[in-house]
């Protein structure tokens, strides 16, 4: 009772921000549309005109022709990992609130998060629940096959079924903030007796089975996403896709090569230099660094060398370019740190100085890369990397936020009331920065 209270809550306060959001989207839609436009005779004599006839020969109407609009669609895959624990609250708000837009402007969506944890392979019968084994050939890189994705809301829902699936979400912001131990002993040294006792049980109900952090199969998810993005720009007829990553570091695994050939199964179980059962037809071993890995895209069949390709992402941004490839999608992805600031690797990664850079890589002024990030608190990469556009935000500073407007002075003038109220709204706009974002994309 008191969660579905708190939420509708939150959901009340969220939505007259999120609807300034739809009138601002709507009115940067039809900007870009009137900017598009162009006019053209109507074969109709315009009398106002008629006068000027012996020296001007249009003495047509002009029609103004507006483009035609375009559909536009989004999905969204969000990284559960046990790494995104102290910012999956503000996360999730930010979440809530573009999926509130979605429905409010009826762009079609789907939200998943991706996981592989071990938890969800049994059910509560402890019956084994079987994962999909891959056929791989002999070289074949190894996939975790273990990912899974939950789909926590989507356009498909009624509104009883988006009012539960929000509801969840909201619990699950809750429940990983609570998980946090630093939160925990904060929040109840202000409650003594009966109300700590109720607080406490609100908080600390069990995650469903299965939803707990894990780790970061973000390539795997990319490998996914080929195939459910084009099934869903075919459903829905979509004109612009959207494709979002939503992360806080590097993917885990595909770090192993899978050997069929007998002869070379021979070769490294006499080498002992192995990982899995001898006695079964697949072993594996660790990529070697002093070797190519080549991506083949058996749709496009483009080959692509990944060793190419530099830092800790290198097939991650060969897999998000072959998906841009697949399925013509913008493919946007917000990269979040834990604190305030940027660490230094992140920072080397995506706006390297020219001392330290790969070569091939854009190189950047730091100290004007600084200068942007404290003035946005936050940075657009759009070089060295596979997406169409990278955000790096920092968690401290993704909190939604609805903060009232300052008192005014005894004698306020009409400037100061009107900086007060543009300062707020300007305040309540930024705390929502994904939605920013995906607004200023797809407008």
């Amino acid at each position: 009772t008191k969660l579905i209270a708190d939420y509708k809550k939150f959901t009340k306060l969220q939505n007259k921000a999120v609807n300034y959001m739809v009138k601002e989207f709507e009115m940067k839609k039809a900007a870009h549309a009137y900017s598009r436009a162009k006019q053209d005779k109507s074969g109709i004599v315009d009398p106002l005109k008629l006068h000027g006839y012996k020296y001007n020969d249009d003495i047509f109407k002009r029609l103004t022709l507006l483009p035609d609009g375009k559909n536009h669609g989004l999905m969204m895959f969000i990284d559960w990992s046990g790494s995104m624990s102290d910012k999956l609250t503000a996360t999730i708000h930010q979440l809530m609130n573009l999926t509130m837009f979605c429905k409010k402007v009826q762009i079609p969506f789907e939200v998943y998060a991706f996981s592989n944890n071990t938890s969800y392979r049994n059910n509560y019968n402890n019956e084994t629940v079987k994962f999909p084994t891959p056929v791989y050939q002999n070289n074949d890189i190894t996939i975790d096959n273990h990912m899974i994705l939950f789909n926590f809301v989507s356009s498909r829902m009624n509104a009883a079924e988006y009012d539960q699936g929000m509801t969840n979400l909201y619990y699950m912001a809750v429940k990983q903030e609570a998980y946090r131990t630093y939160y925990r002993e904060r929040f109840m040294s202000n409650l003594t007796g009966e109300d700590a006792d109720d607080t406490w049980k609100y908080y600390l109900h069990d995650i469903p089975r299965g939803l707990n952090l894990s780790s970061t199969p973000l390539n795997d998810c990319i490998m996914a996403a080929m195939k459910m993005v084009p099934a869903f720009q075919k459903k829905y007829n979509i004109d612009k896709m959207n494709t979002v990553f939503l992360t806080d570091g590097s993917s885990d695994g595909n770090d192993k090569k899978a050997i069929t050939d007998p002869e070379e199964i021979k070769r490294i179980v006499e080498k002992n230099n192995f990982y899995g059962n001898k006695n079964t037809d697949l072993l594996t071993e660790y990529l070697s660094y002093d070797k190519n890995r080549i991506l083949v895209d058996k749709q496009t069949k483009r080959q692509t060398n990944v060793s190419d390709y530099s830092g800790r992402h290198a097939l991650t941004n060969v897999l998000l370019k072959a998906l841009k490839e697949r399925t013509n999608s913008k493919v946007i992805g917000f990269y979040l740190e834990s604190s305030k600031r940027l660490a230094r690797y992140t920072l080397d990664e995506y706006f390297p100085q020219s001392w330290y850079a790969y070569k091939g890589t854009k190189t950047f002024d730091r100290k004007k890369v600084m200068s942007e990030w404290r003035k946005n608190k936050c940075l657009v990469v759009k070089h060295n990397t596979g997406y169409d556009e990278l955000y790096l935000l920092a968690a401290g500073n993704m909190q939604v936020s609805d903060e009232r407007m300052k008192t005014p002075s005894e004698n306020a003038k009409k400037g100061e009331i009107k900086r007060l109220f543009a300062s707020t709204l300007k305040s309540n706009k930024n705390s929502r920065v994904v939605l920013n974002k995906f607004i200023s994309l797809v407008a």
